[in-house]
């Protein structure tokens, strides 16, 4: 009896364990704050994790993983995409639209490309992203939810009575953003570098 006992709890403890590992690995980090609405971008499963450091309590994160050429394309191929849904997104007229196809339009992650330019090299040059003068950016980009009031008390209804950003996915009051780059060193190794952060708080880049 005492035997079962014992594997019983060592079983317990294994899977919460490995729920735990799941919870806060990279991937599933990423997958859950990148594209906070859509849940649909992450980083690729065969990749090199060079350096991943959390924040546990607050949700921030700030890593560098290696990746391959082909990586490398297919994750700015990803964020491009992601852009163009943005941007098609602010486009569409609230007129005719279904409930859930409004909220799908005001939750859209707000998604920005950087042009890189004498301004963005200065950043990533700095402390706080400290990627060198010399590198090869494949494509520089920034993302954030929308920010907007739910309809309760709105006679019209016109909005989704539920703003999934309200639903707790503020940090302190703030936006989490997250700022990422895709980038080729002096050595010809590829690079993906992602940082979640809320402004004057402990994430780099604070500047960006």
């Amino acid at each position: 009896m005492k035997k079962k006992l014992t594997l019983a709890i060592a079983a317990y403890m294994l899977l919460v364990a490995g729920i735990l590992t799941y919870i806060y690995c990279p991937r599933t980090v990423i997958k859950n704050t990148a594209m906070w609405y859509e849940k649909d971008f992450t980083i690729p499963i065969f990749c090199k994790t060079v350096e991943f450091k959390q924040l546990y309590d607050l949700g921030l994160y700030n890593g560098k993983f290696e990746v391959s050429k082909d990586q490398a394309e297919k994750i700015v191929k990803q964020l491009d995409d992601a852009l163009e849904r943005f941007e098609n997104s602010m486009k569409q007229s609230e007129e005719g639209l279904s409930y859930k196809e409004l909220e799908i339009k005001k939750n859209t992650t707000n998604v920005s490309k950087y042009v890189y330019s004498d301004e963005t090299k200065s950043i990533t040059t700095s402390a706080a992203w400290n990627l060198g003068e010399n590198i090869e950016v494949l494509g520089y980009y920034y993302t954030k939810p929308q920010r907007w009031d739910t309809n309760c008390g709105y006679e019209d209804k016109k909005r989704p009575t539920r703003s999934v950003f309200q639903d707790g996915n503020a940090i302190e009051g703030q936006a989490p953003a997250c700022n990422m780059i895709v980038y080729k060193d002096t050595n010809n190794k590829y690079y993906f570098r992602i940082c979640r952060y809320v402004r004057g708080d402990w994430c780099k880049p604070q500047d960006c």
